[in-house]
């Protein structure tokens, strides 16, 4: 079986959320040893801020789903990228 890179970052968001060690929870998100995505919880709101650390957007979502998927698109697009300056 392949192994799915989704269920890994809902899994990350799903310990976000029970993590009971602070009200905003953090987690980083890194390919290839460079910082891509930051990821932030806050529990009071129920809210998940997902910040592209290369281009600085940010993005809000209270569906953990939505989050994952945001953060799987950023990294899929980096890894892309990535991987033609590679072939240049």
């Amino acid at each position: 079986m392949t192994e799915s890179y989704l269920s890994s970052i809902i899994d990350r968001l799903i310990a976000m959320t029970k993590d009971e060690s602070d009200d905003i929870q953090r987690r980083l998100f890194e390919f290839d040893g460079r910082l891509i995505v930051k990821v932030f919880y806050n529990k009071i709101s129920g809210v998940f801020t997902v910040v592209n650390a290369v281009s600085y957007e940010n993005f809000k979502f209270e569906l953990l789903d939505l989050a994952a998927i945001e953060i799987f698109e950023i990294l899929y697009e980096y890894r892309a990228i990535y991987r033609n300056h590679l072939k240049v």
